[in-house]
């Protein structure tokens, strides 16, 4: 059962209560993410995540991590374009101990040497990093090319050289003019008593003041566009993206559920229990093009906008094939069939019970869906709310947009441009 209520500040407290007793999975989730950068402090949030243990006010690095160790818990933090997620598990009587750990790793003054610890563990994750597998790359330049370096196209782990330049006080400005009360969600599973956890909460967090100078989040702007670059590789990696919609938007389902039909699998292996045997990226992609190798479809939601992306790898060799197969299998998703389109719901719906088995992915599912729509929403009524012919016109509609176009490999100049694929969807 979830009950939520808020401090007088603004800041929301949210809990479930289990029926037996648990440790306590805590989260404290932040509406702030990737796009509140710019460009000039694009990184500033992966700096942050490589020193969020350290803290000055009440403790250090060293004593927080004993602080977990000793509950047999854990605790990190995460962040993408919109959201930071501090979480962690802890048994109850930690709880406290908890709650003061993520405040002041949220809150607590960085210094030069918090800048210094910061830029050595950013300089050896980049090193690590120097040989990216290409279709991990790939997905790193789809958003910059359908929304240009800004916002929701800055990368999440900010640009290679630029981390230097990220100070302590970079650091501590973001904090400053990013966070505010009524952007931040304090959670709990496993609480038995709401109003005793609501007051667990309020010496740390109740007495948080908005910053004098909120920084407000820029509106997202969709460009469309083409990227290519030539890597060392015997392989070609496209990408194709369209707009896609916002979490809020009442097509949202429609697409998740055309993001199932199609799916995704590689050329090694075309069925099996459990292997999507019968997705698109199987039965129209992989088993009719023997050329390709891989086949992917994501479907990005932010806030006030979204992505629509297939992905698929193949051999060099045949790139203008590759480009030709993707256009003809993207024209043909309007006329995807309703069994098509049932087995996608019910396997998206299996999946989204899957994730309600699990506390701590279901109490971060769950706080998200507070922080974005205000309340608790049923993902199974909204995917069965939606007809086989919701998601055909979908995805005649989409595909008749400005697409963004996404190319790794040698001899890219074998693809067609831009304004060909265009033609050829419209």
């Amino acid at each position: 059962m979830i009950k939520w209520s808020i401090l007088k500040n603004g800041v929301r407290v949210l809990t479930e209560k289990t029926p037996f007793p648990t440790s306590i999975n805590l989260g404290v989730l932040l509406d702030v993410g990737t796009r509140d950068e710019t460009p000039k402090i694009s990184g500033t949030l992966h700096a942050l995540k490589k020193i969020y243990l350290r803290t000055h006010t009440n403790s250090d690095e060293q004593k927080n991590y004993c602080t977990v160790q000793m509950s047999g818990g854990d605790f990190s933090m995460d962040y993408d374009q919109e959201k930071t997620y501090y979480h962690g598990t802890c048994l109850a009587h930690d709880t406290y101990d908890f709650l003061q750990m993520a405040r002041d790793c949220i809150f607590d003054e960085k210094n030069e040497e918090d800048a210094k610890i910061a830029h050595e563990r950013l300089s050896e994750h980049w090193k690590a990093n120097q040989n990216v597998m290409p279709d991990q790359l790939i997905t790193s330049f789809m958003l910059p090319a359908a929304f240009g370096e800004n916002g929701i196209g800055l990368p999440l782990d900010g640009h290679e050289g630029a981390y230097p330049s990220i100070t302590h006080t970079t650091m501590n400005e973001f904090r400053n003019t990013c966070i505010s009360p009524e952007k931040i969600i304090v959670a709990a599973a496993g609480v038995n008593n709401h109003e005793e956890f609501e007051n667990s909460v309020k010496p740390y967090f109740e007495n948080l003041q908005a910053p004098e100078h909120l920084k407000a989040r820029i509106p997202s702007q969709y460009l469309g566009g083409e990227f290519r670059h030539e890597i060392q590789s015997d392989m070609t990696y496209m990408s194709l993206s369209f707009e896609g919609v916002s979490w809020t938007n009442d097509k949202m389902p429609a697409f998740q559920v055309l993001r199932t039909a199609i799916g995704e699998g590689g050329g090694f292996s075309t069925g099996g229990p459990g292997k999507g045997m019968h997705s698109r990226a199987y039965n129209t992609f992989l088993r009719k093009y023997p050329f390709l190798e891989s086949v992917k479809c994501i479907n990005q939601h932010f806030t006030d906008t979204g992505l629509f992306t297939i992905l698929i790898s193949g051999l060099k060799a045949y790139s203008g094939h590759m480009a030709e197969a993707m256009v003809k299998e993207t024209l043909d998703l309007q006329r995807m069939t309703d069994i098509e389109i049932a087995r996608a719901k019910n396997l998206l719906k299996n999946q989204a019970l899957l994730t309600l088995e699990k506390t701590g992915p279901r109490i971060e599912d769950t706080v998200k869906m507070f922080m974005t729509f205000g309340s608790q929403k049923n993902y199974i009524e909204l995917i069965d709310a939606v007809t086989p012919q919701q998601v055909r016109e979908l995805a005649s509609k989409v595909i008749k947009t400005r697409p963004s176009l996404v190319i790794l490999g040698q001899g890219t100049e074998n693809v067609p441009s831009f304004d060909k694929f265009q033609a050829r969807l419209s």
